[in-house]
C-alpha cells in the first residue's frame, strides 16, 4: 500500500464521499472509501489512495518526452493519467499508483511513458497528522 500525507482542501456539501485533497502538491478530487474519524477542512492526514477503473484497461504507450501529469475529467471523478510505468507501479513525480494488472496486461509496456485512464481515486484515511 502507498500512504501519503494530504492536506484537506475541500470538503463537498452535498457528496459526503467527496474530497479535495492536496498531495505532494497536486490537487485531486477523490472519493472517500474508509474513514474511522470526522475530516476537518484544513487538516492533514496519512492516507492510502486505491485508482479504480471499471471495464476495461486502458493503457496507451505516448512519445517518449511526454511530461508526466494528472488530468481531471469531467465533473465527475475520472482522471487521465501519464506517468512511467514502473513494473506494477504508475509513476507520476513524486506520487505512485500501484496496480498488479501492470503486471499481467502491459509488460511491453514496462519503463515507457503511458496514459492511463481511470474512474476516480478512492482514498482511505488512516490517521490524523499533527
Amino acid at each position: 500500500m502507498m500512504t501519503y500525507k494530504a492536506d484537506v482542501i475541500d470538503l463537498h456539501e452535498d457528496v459526503e464521499e467527496e474530497v479535495g485533497l492536496r498531495i505532494n502538491g497536486l490537487k485531486l478530487t477523490c472519493f472517500i472509501s474508509a474513514c474511522a474519524f470526522p475530516i476537518t477542512l484544513g487538516k492533514r492526514y496519512q492516507v492510502s489512495l486505491t485508482p479504480i477503473v471499471w471495464g476495461d484497461y486502458l493503457l496507451t504507450a505516448l512519445p517518449e518526452g511526454t511530461s508526466c501529469s494528472i488530468t481531471k475529467v469531467g465533473v465527475g471523478y475520472a482522471y487521465e493519467i501519464n506517468g512511467k510505468l514502473n513494473r506494477d507501479r504508475l509513476e507520476i513525480g513524486n506520487l505512485a499508483f500501484r496496480d498488479d494488472a501492470f503486471l499481467k496486461g502491459f509488460g511491453s509496456l514496462d519503463g515507457q511513458i503511458v496514459r492511463w485512464k481511470i474512474d476516480r481515486i478512492e482514498v482511505e484515511f488512516i490517521s490524523e497528522l499533527d
